[in-house]
């Protein structure tokens, strides 16, 4: 991974850095806390939010701005310095760093329904870097605390299918894998949304570059692994099976495929309503596609 974005002869040194800033996440997640105990995972996140608050807004915007042109430079070594920087701020002045870059994050651990709220309000901006935000806000309640997500799972959906067809590459990128987690953690409650959201990552492909593609085959892939078949089929059927881009229906059949492999021989070719009642018909129409690649 790291050869793809660092020339060859700087990774030994970035590999030092982040090996550094690993090594201090493990001391501080061991170090015990003023009872002898160790800590564990998410102890004292108030106390750690409410020191952040100690920083003023011109502190914060100072800092950001600084290490924004920092990380900027073409310089490849200044940037480096800029690491460096971030993992020696962690030791020394870690409430700055948490202030100025992760508040949200930090707060859905102990309130994940405001944390949520925030993240969907941050929607309703236009701004594409509060959009990432809030993004990355759902993402982690994904992982932590998938239930909440449940009672809104459906406009969550749409603001996420929004944001898949966002034309900055980045925020849709975020959108994308948040949709793959969702697949993974909430796994058949995402039945209801998987055709609207099958479709969605599905159009995206066609107009997408290799980097987004790629994302959309874990996300999609993902879906078919944790989904019920039935509701992955009428996802793909209405997604892909007929678009006009021949790379749409490509990944569309790839997924069938998988699901195919995936799903007993037996139950496959059975009666069951929703699966042999599209699969077979489905599968002879590929076979007979203008796309090599497709067939």
């Amino acid at each position: 991974m790291l050869r793809k974005y660092i020339p060859v002869k700087d990774i030994p040194e970035m590999r030092d850095i982040v090996k550094r800033a690993q090594e201090f996440a493990k001391t501080q997640a061991s170090s015990p806390t003023s009872d002898n105990k160790s800590a564990l995972p998410g102890c004292g996140i108030n106390q750690a939010v409410d020191k952040a608050k100690q920083y003023s807004v011109a502190q914060k915007e100072e800092y950001i701005e600084a290490m924004k042109v920092q990380m900027a430079s073409k310089d490849f070594q200044q940037r480096i310095e800029a690491l460096e920087k971030i993992v020696e701020d962690c030791k020394e002045k870690p409430y700055l760093v948490m202030a100025c870059k992760f508040p949200l994050e930090l707060q859905h651990i102990n309130n994940p329904r405001k944390a949520l709220a925030q993240g969907l309000e941050l929607f309703t901006l236009e701004d594409w870097e509060k959009t990432i935000t809030g993004l990355n806000i759902i993402n982690s309640i994904v992982q932590s605390h998938p239930d909440i997500l449940v009672p809104r799972l459906h406009d969550i959906c749409l603001a996420l299918i929004l944001e898949v067809t966002n034309l900055r590459s980045c925020v849709s990128r975020v959108a994308v894998s948040t949709l793959g987690m969702m697949y993974t953690q909430l796994q058949k409650k995402m039945d209801p949304e998987v055709e609207l959201t099958a479709v969605a990552l599905l159009q995206k492909v066609g107009i997408a570059n290799e980097f987004i593609r790629q994302d959309i085959d874990a996300a999609l892939d993902s879906m078919v692994r944790n989904c019920t078949a039935t509701y992955v089929i009428k996802g793909l059927l209405a997604g892909g099976m007929r678009h006009l881009n021949s790379m749409v229906r490509k990944c569309a059949s790839q997924r069938l495929l998988n699901l195919a492999e995936r799903t007993d021989a037996a139950r496959l070719l059975s009666d069951t309503r929703g699966i042999t009642e599209y699969i077979l018909p489905t599968a002879a129409r590929l076979a007979q596609d203008p796309s090599q690649e497709v067939r």
